[in-house]
């Protein structure tokens, strides 16, 4: 038989694991982070802050058939990253920003886009930490066939 919960208790039980939950899916809105051991633990603690890229560009391609409507992206190293995510708009620097791309170097190269003005972003990220966009890269114009 389950002995029967009293319904203070119950109750207790059921904030401290929803608190839990929300604590689990909560995103980072900063750009700083921290990791701790719990008391008694071997390791070291580290924190510090996770900079947005700098110096992004974005460059036509050039290539041949459909290489001609790509567009290659690159930015400086931000420090402590270990990845980068890359933000795309079509509207010419104004939202929305959708996510394209995942590198952990600091270049990418986009698929065949189709024709319009596009401009990039991109955010540094450690262990699931993002930093904040980069500034907008100048807008790159793809026709059908070529990109300026």
């Amino acid at each position: 038989m389950i002995p029967r919960v009293q319904p203070a208790v119950r109750a207790t039980v059921i904030a401290a694991a929803a608190a839990a939950t929300l604590a689990v899916q909560a995103t980072p809105s900063s750009a700083v982070w921290a990791i701790a051991l719990a008391g008694g633990s071997r390791g070291m603690a580290a924190s510090g802050v996770l900079a947005a890229p700098t110096g992004q560009v974005a460059t036509c391609n050039g290539g041949t058939g459909s290489a001609r409507t790509m567009v290659n992206v690159s930015w400086t190293a931000a420090g402590q990253a270990t990845s980068y995510t890359i933000l795309q708009s079509a509207s010419t620097g104004a939202a929305p920003y959708t996510s394209v791309g995942t590198t952990a170097g600091t270049t990418w190269t986009s698929a065949s886009l189709s024709p319009g003005s596009y401009t990039f972003r991109i955010e540094a990220v450690r262990s699931g930490w993002r930093s904040a966009p980069s500034a907008t890269t100048a807008p790159r114009t793809i026709t059908s066939n070529s990109c300026s």
